[in-house]
């Protein structure tokens, strides 16, 4: 099971993926809310490895 939602800034430079994700190998039933957030930039002031990777939006471009 996947459900979810997108929060987006009204000038489209930064937003956030929501996602509850079912893990149905687990022996009791188990739920994750996953949280991405993206931005067409990187974050130059954070701290260690942030990026999980790039993705192509149909509107925004490159995030």
């Amino acid at each position: 099971m996947k459900a979810g939602g997108r929060l987006d800034d009204p000038d489209a430079e930064v937003g956030i993926e929501l996602m509850v994700v079912a893990d149905a190998t687990a022996q009791e039933k188990v739920a994750y809310l996953v949280s991405m957030g993206y931005r067409g930039a990187a974050l130059q002031d954070a701290l260690g490895e942030t990026l999980i990777g790039t993705c192509e939006h149909g509107v925004l471009g490159t995030r």
